[in-house]
């Protein structure tokens, strides 16, 4: 088949296709799952040399075939499915029905497994989506495909142009993205919930933990839990960095700003939270904390 290789490499389609056409009448009807992927492989390190699709498409009809023969070979249908994901998924100038249509054809014939283009397939299939504006619980129902506990808790790291760029691991985007999905079909309890489990008991360590805090207390502030909100964004206050003061405030003010008629028998019963515990090493953000405690407490006095 070095002729065939040749023939492409020199973008001499008609004669690829002459040489191609050639061997698969001859060599495929013999071929076992070693010989279909090696060839496979072939093409593919082809087109990331060349960038060339007639590579990818001759590879496609190749894992046609294969996958007829070998139906249930678990790498025959990986390897069919990374060549769908380059020729199809990936490729922004294919349609975006296309893409999704090929996406979705990748998910009914892999599993979450090691080399499966699987899981960076519901990844890109969520981006195609988004853009084409499915429903939430379309791309909610794609998530879950995924099992968290088998996602890598290691970041991705990848240094181009003497550059280290820091991603984060495929757990943590996991959490992030159903914390958002949740949390924009209003499913407050639920989010808040794997918010918690994404911060303690994931065995993720989470760079930057702001977002997740902050959903945390909106989720809070929407089921009516003020004051487990206001006890927790002060918690927060006193442990973390100035930007919590603000979340503190914005706690603060979501709460006199939603809070009062009938509800507002609770809110005289709820204690002053924290204005005991403040510490004297602490001084310059605990008067910020008591200060922001100080405009709530007042508040509340009016409503009495």
């Amino acid at each position: 088949m070095k002729a065939f290789y040749e023939a492409l490499r020199r973008h001499d389609d008609e004669l690829a296709t002459f040489y191609f056409e050639k061997w698969q009448k001859t060599a495929f009807r013999t071929y076992t799952v070693q010989h279909f992927c090696e060839e496979i492989g072939r093409l593919r390190k082809v087109y990331k040399e060349t960038k060339r699709q007639q590579a990818l498409l001759f590879a496609e009809i190749i894992g046609q075939q294969m996958v007829a023969a070998f139906p249930q070979h678990v790498y025959a249908t990986q390897q069919y499915g990374w060549v769908l994901y380059d020729l199809y998924v990936k490729n922004t100038q294919q349609p975006l029905q296309k893409r999704i249509d090929k996406a979705q054809e990748i998910l009914q014939l892999t599993t979450a497994a090691t080399y499966s283009p699987f899981e960076v397939t519901i990844w890109k299939l969520l981006q195609l989506y988004e853009t084409s504006g499915a429903p939430t619980e379309t791309c909610m129902a794609l998530v879950d495909k995924l099992d968290r506990h088998t996602l890598s808790r290691d970041e991705l790291r990848i240094e181009r142009q003497g550059e280290l760029k820091i991603y984060p691991s495929s757990r943590e985007k996991y959490y992030r993205t159903k914390i958002r999905y949740l949390f924009k079909d209003k499913h407050y309890r639920e989010c808040y919930k794997v918010c918690y489990q994404f911060l303690y008991e994931s065995h993720i360590t989470v760079r930057d933990s702001y977002a997740v805090h902050e959903k945390m207390l909106q989720c809070l502030c929407e089921i009516g839990r003020y004051e487990d909100a206001l006890q927790f964004a002060t918690s927060l206050a006193h442990h973390q960095e100035q930007r919590y003061i603000l979340l503190l405030q914005k706690v603060c003010g979501y709460i006199l700003a939603n809070v009062g008629g009938p509800q507002t028998e609770a809110l005289r019963h709820m204690p002053l939270i924290g204005m005991s515990t403040l510490q004297q090493h602490e001084h310059e953000m605990n008067v910020q904390i008591g200060v922001v405690h100080k405009q709530i407490y007042g508040q509340w006095q009016k409503w009495q």
